[in-house]
């Protein structure tokens, strides 16, 4: 048999930011799905990987769209797949057999926390890469990194980091990013409320074929909404703390699947730590918080079945009249939006599955 495959959260091909851009009429379904517009000055930002360093003359050269959240003013967390090359991982990810090689170079790198990424910036340009772990490293339960920024961000309050505690099962979440909307919809920021973790830990019980769990003991299953561009952003609880870094989900933008915050608790808190002192600024209180000794993050949740009462398709849990439109805020009048446009639809008309301009598959059995 086969093994089972998750698709992935990172879209390369951005010829729908285009045809978004261009429409006159706004889009009746929204990124992160069944979800609406979030115009909020963050945390969420939307990062660009660049085919080598990041330049604007004559255009922005784009390869992936990946989505991110600040939690510190110059410090950006986001999905490791995102920062590195993903290997044995062509058809899609495998627990049992998919891993990472070394981050690319932090010049790469660029993020915005504008609500659109026509708006014309503000731009940072990461000046390092942090994973964790390292180059080898199986991808499940491993997808966590960090963008140290050049310069810090003080237009948004950075996002409250949960690090002493695990989701539970059942609790309700936010999820935020810049993705897909299925409706030629990229590069908007969107966010949907009131979801539900399905399971936490070891109380996943999903097997892949090859006997490897689908999610890991440092991983979290959420419910549905999370498409290509999503990878990266946050699951954020009901006080707006951060519990979760998107990771990867299954066909039809369902069953996403998160990194836990807590599993990686002491090396955010040292990434923290850098992060204040490049910036000169107060440390968070999180990152000096006391973390719970002798406890084992992979067992959060140890048992619980997913609870089959909650919804999993967007057609059951949609609000109606909920979703609004993704395209009216592309400021097509803006002559960096323009500038931006012009360039990746240079780079889109050369591109083709050899130079990369493909959706990327994700997986894992």
């Amino acid at each position: 048999m086969s093994a089972v495959r998750l698709p992935a959260l990172t879209l390369a091909a951005l010829a729908t930011m285009l045809a978004c851009a261009s429409r006159d009429e706004a889009s009746t379904a929204s990124a992160i799905l069944g979800g609406q517009f979030d115009d909020s000055a963050g945390p969420t930002v939307a990062i660009f990987r660049c085919d080598g360093a990041c330049v604007f003359s004559p255009y922005l050269n784009p390869v992936e769209i990946c989505s991110g959240t600040l939690i510190a003013p110059n410090l950006v967390l986001t999905a490791r797949h995102c920062v590195a090359p993903e290997i044995d991982a062509d058809q899609g990810v495998l627990c049992s057999k998919s891993t990472f090689g070394d981050a690319y170079p932090a010049d790469n790198f660029i993020a915005t926390p504008a609500a659109s990424v026509f708006a014309g910036g503000p731009w940072f340009i990461a000046r390092a890469v942090d994973v964790t772990g390292t180059a080898g490293d199986l991808e499940c339960g491993n997808d966590v990194a960090v963008l140290h920024l050049r310069s810090s961000y003080v237009g948004a309050t950075p996002a409250n980091v949960r690090i002493a505690s695990p989701a539970v099962k059942g609790e309700t979440y936010s999820a935020v990013g810049y993705g897909d909307d299925g409706d030629g919809g990229l590069g908007y920021r969107h966010r949907r409320d009131g979801l539900k973790v399905q399971c936490v830990g070891t109380g996943c019980k999903l097997d892949g074929t090859d006997g490897a769990p689908l999610v890991a003991p440092t991983e979290l299953l959420g419910q549905t909404g999370l498409c290509g561009g999503d990878s990266g952003g946050p699951a954020f609880d009901a006080t707006g703390t951060i519990i979760g870094v998107t990771s990867r989900g299954g066909a039809g933008c369902t069953t996403p699947v998160y990194s836990r915050i807590d599993a990686h608790a002491e090396w955010l808190q040292q990434q923290a730590v850098a992060a204040a002192s490049e910036g000169n600024y107060p440390l968070p209180a999180w990152a000096y918080e006391t973390l719970p000794a002798g406890t084992d993050a992979g067992t959060a949740d140890a048992g619980a079945p997913i609870d089959a009462s909650l919804p999993e398709t967007d057609a059951a849990i949609a609000t109606p009249g909920q979703a609004t439109g993704g395209c009216t805020v592309a400021g097509r009048g803006d002559p960096f939006a323009a500038a931006l446009a012009l360039g990746l639809l240079r780079f889109l008309r050369r591109g083709s599955p050899s130079s990369g301009i493909t959706k990327r598959v994700r997986s894992t059995s």
